[in-house]
């Protein structure tokens, strides 16, 4: 559970594979959404590479870090 701010990235696993949704999200207040589904992302990569480029960048380092934080409240494998 985590309450995100303006400007945060939820549903980011989604940018890299077509997988299903590891997550539901759920507004507290009102707000502005956008989604970015795989043929847009792929359209924004034609159109402007650098952006996309970005943006997966961002997308999976919020990623990264979710996992970790996900592996450090696991027990440790032997």
């Amino acid at each position: 559970v985590a309450i995100l701010r303006a400007g945060g990235i939820c549903g980011e696993p989604g940018l890299f594979g077509d997988t299903p949704r590891t997550a539901n999200v759920e507004a507290i207040t009102p707000c502005i959404v956008w989604a970015l589904r795989g043929p847009r992302m792929e359209e924004l990569a034609q159109r402007s590479p650098a952006l996309a480029l970005e943006i997966l960048r961002a997308a999976g380092a919020v990623m990264a870090v979710r996992m970790r934080a996900a592996m450090a409240r696991q027990a440790p494998m032997l």
